[in-house]
């Protein structure tokens, strides 16, 4: 049998039946349908003529807001201010306090080896948790190179040393003043030889350093590493500027951060200027405790880029001395 043998005309004629006969019935049930439905929905459900016009319906609106706050879940408590640290300033007498070179300390140590005489610190729990004043009167100490020849005598107030060196011609105190001429056992060319002799080692010129330390000086050996969580064997109000890098991370563990703060706060002069590089947490903190001691100052992003999270704080210690004494109010009452 040949599956490819051609249809003939009759089978071709009554193929076309079988087709126009199954689109006339598919064209009656569509129609059907259509017939059924409308009969029933009956049109008058949908005859709106005689009812009010649309316009005149009004919206119906709830009364309660709607609350998308989620109440599976208890409230956050409201935010705690943190207390402000505040430190006192000590008292008058203690203005010129140096922790570990106290001199009531050092007696109660013995004389043999001249251990007296050595660096003695307070325990911690003694050391003093107050600002160090400035003298009633403290003035800006004059710029280099001028300070090299005189000081305000308010800002250091004692002539003992011009009297037991009189004679080497140290120290002289004129009026308002201590000047200093030269000479002594240290500077046997006089003090502007020795300044000569460290200008050839540092620049001197352009006054950018105004406070240098000189371990060879021949008095005593300063060691070149500072256990930041004691005090330094420095008078107070001794620099100008004070760098830490990473000092409060470094001794978290060992001190708190406010006996460092408080000791850079002894040395530091009036107007003198602070850079404390470290964590961001930690700067955070610091800066919070600066501003119990007078402090103001702003945090920085790090040079190399603001996603480091070493940052920067700078900061300025403000002016504040001691009240006046009694005898001064008094006099300036009698002169109003």
């Amino acid at each position: 049998m040949n599956l490819f043998t051609r249809a003939s005309p009759r089978d071709k004629k009554s193929n076309l039946y079988y087709i126009t006969l199954i689109g006339l019935l598919c064209i009656g049930s569509y129609l059907l349908g259509i017939w059924r439905t409308s009969s029933v929905i009956p049109r008058a459900a949908f005859d709106y003529s005689s009812g009010p016009p649309c316009e005149k319906f009004s919206k119906t609106t709830s009364t309660r807001d709607l609350d998308f706050n989620a109440h599976h879940n208890p409230h956050d408590p409201p935010p705690v201010k943190a207390a402000a640290v505040s430190f006192p300033s000590c008292g008058a007498k203690l203005s010129e306090h140096t922790p570990c070179e106290d001199a009531k300390r050092s007696l109660k140590f013995p004389r043999g080896r001249l251990e007296y005489r050595q660096r003695h610190c307070p325990e911690r729990e003694e050391a003093l948790k107050c600002r160090i004043p400035a003298p009633y009167g403290y003035k800006t100490p004059f710029r280099w190179p001028e300070s090299r020849d005189v000081a305000w005598f308010a800002n250091v107030p004692h002539t003992e040393l011009t009297v037991e060196k009189k004679n080497q011609n140290w120290v002289r105190y004129e009026n308002d003043r201590f000047w200093f001429p030269g000479g002594g056992t240290m500077f046997p060319r006089g003090a502007d030889a020795y300044i000569d002799d460290i200008g050839r080692l540092i620049d001197l010129s352009h006054g950018s350093i105004r406070t240098a330390i000189d371990t060879g000086c021949g008095v005593r050996k300063i060691f070149p590493q500072q256990y930041m969580c004691e005090a330094m064997s420095t008078y107070p109000r001794t620099y100008d500027f004070i760098h830490a890098d990473s000092v409060f991370t470094l001794y978290q563990d060992k001190c708190e951060p406010e006996d460092i703060l408080l000791e850079m706060d002894r040395i530091l002069r009036p107007g003198g200027g602070v850079i404390i590089r470290d964590d961001v947490d930690v700067l955070i903190k610091v800066k919070e405790l600066t501003k119990g001691l007078q402090w103001e100052g702003r945090i920085a992003d790090h040079e190399k880029s603001p996603h480091e999270r070493v940052k920067i704080y700078y900061a300025v210690k403000q002016y504040w001395t001691v009240t006046a004494p009694e005898e001064d109010k008094n006099s300036t009452k009698a002169l109003s």
